[in-house]
């Protein structure tokens, strides 16, 4: 179980409860440095404290507990009073340096509880670079007769072929005890659960905690909670920017309210100037513009006009026989006029081609906003 951090390193203790009446028990504390860089320490010890209640752990002395630590570390162990605690752990002598990601841990075993249920407070001391830091590890014991182990998945790594693993646990309940089982798995809640087994569909990999509450009859409520890991074969993307290569169909999916604007189609050849011809859009958008003349025919200039928030945004391109092809990002609801022009009197027979190409980000239409109006 972790606690608040006030240390330069992180903390955990596993397991994190313990049985009120158990004996020869096990106790692990596993320092892990996350801070990006390396960290000097000298010494770490556990503060536990001793005596009988719940809000101590057990009435013996430092020297009936095993000692384990890391290779080149020493033991160090003592008992303290007022109040009475024991102080547990390793010192290096002269300092050492934890690198980043690096972990020193310490073993303490043939742990005797002092039979109270309830929650300990064991206390974390850090010492290095002449500084003392220290912080909190709660520690739970629970009823006796409780029992919540075995918490894995069937099979541990799914895929989307096979997307289902069974998480599975035993659990057995202390007698004038209620036990709630709180299963939290990533979704937008932790989910209640009655059975000892659940069925899991993951998108990623996925840390599982289940938690366990027990409500005696009698005495302070307390907790205990088992994790375990779901691994995904070829999971889901999770995008955050996408780059193409080559083409995608991202716009004018059917049935979206895109493509051509009627009378403004590929066979839609024109002979007479466009001014002033509004459309207002549904939703977002891009509007492709595409102009052509005929060989030998006068160029044009086409002209797009966005208004939006009542400011105008005009947009001009000139197209002769070889096609041109303007894009213009519409807001929705905003209004874009279509104006045409020619540097000399037009031909009277058809000799230019505009083609517009609606494509809505969503669902919407570019729709006409008024009468179209010409220069005949």
């Amino acid at each position: 179980m972790s606690g608040s951090n006030n240390t330069l390193l992180s903390y955990t203790l596993t397991p994190g409860h313990l049985g009120a009446t158990e004996q020869d028990a096990v106790l692990t504390l596993t320092a892990t440095n996350r801070t990006g860089t390396d960290v000097s320490c000298s010494r770490i010890t556990l503060l536990v404290p001793q005596g009988k209640g719940a809000e101590q752990l057990t009435t013996q002395h430092s020297d009936d507990i095993t000692l384990a630590v890391e290779p080149d570390w020493q033991p160090c162990h003592g008992d303290l009073t007022h109040p009475d605690r024991l102080e547990l752990g390793m010192e290096y002598a002269g300092g050492t340096v934890i690198p980043d990601n690096g972990e020193a841990a310490f073993r303490l075993s043939g742990l005797t509880v002092n039979g109270d249920i309830g929650t300990v407070t064991l206390t974390v001391r850090e010492e290095g670079d002449e500084t003392t830091r220290t912080t909190l590890l709660p520690l739970d014991k629970n009823p006796p007769g409780f029992v919540f182990r075995d918490f894995r998945p069937d099979p541990y790594m799914v895929d989307p072929d096979h997307p289902e693993a069974i998480l599975t646990w035993t659990a057995q309940e202390p007698p004038a005890t209620t036990v709630t089982y709180l299963l939290d798995y990533g979704a937008a809640r932790p989910k209640e659960v009655t059975d000892t087994s659940f069925l899991f569909r993951p998108f990623k990999d996925t840390v599982c905690v289940l938690t366990a509450t027990l409500r005696p009859e009698k005495g302070p409520t307390t907790r205990a909670a088992l994790s375990t890991l779901v691994l995904l074969a070829r999971p889901a993307v999770d995008a955050v920017k996408l780059t193409a290569s080559g083409s995608v169909r991202l716009l004018n999916r059917p049935r979206t309210g895109g493509g051509p604007l009627a009378g403004h189609t590929t066979l839609d050849w024109r002979a007479h100037l466009i001014h002033g011809n509004p459309y207002t859009a549904d939703t977002d958008g891009l509007l492709l513009a595409t102009a052509l003349t005929q060989g030998g025919s006068p160029t044009l200039t086409v002209r797009l006009t966005l208004t939006a928030g009542g400011t105008d945004h005009p947009l001009t391109m000139t197209a002769g026989h070889h096609p041109e092809t303007l894009t213009l990002p519409v807001p929705a609801h905003s209004t874009v006029t279509i104006t045409t022009f020619a540097g000399a009197e037009p031909p009277t027979d058809p000799w230019y081609l505009l083609v517009l190409d609606w494509r809505p980000l969503g669902r919407g239409h570019l729709r006409p906003s008024g009468t179209a109006q010409v220069h005949r």
